[in-house]
């Protein structure tokens, strides 16, 4: 993740995916995670896996997803998903 959520934990992270009709939590694979700064883009950058099971895949659909929710610690960062106009003209 590229952006201002700058994080220093080892508690771990947590995403929360809310769907149409579904609401998943994941939990991160690790439990120590740290932002590295990025004099590129003058941005935090952050490495999280997280564990998902096979069963809840097919719900991870661009289509289904209304917001992610990625929390740690105190902070909390809402991504809602974008809606484009697909014109032909």
């Amino acid at each position: 993740m590229i952006g201002s959520f700058r994080i220093k934990t080892i508690k771990g992270a947590q995403l929360v995916v809310i769907g149409t009709d579904f609401k998943l939590e994941l939990k991160s694979d690790m439990l120590e995670i740290e932002s590295d700064f990025s004099n590129v883009s003058n941005r935090c950058i952050t490495h999280i896996d997280f564990e998902i099971d096979a069963k809840d895949l097919s719900k991870i659909e661009p289509s289904k997803i209304k917001t992610l929710e990625l929390s740690s610690k105190k902070d909390k960062v809402i991504f809602s998903m974008l809606e484009y106009a697909d014109d032909e003209e």
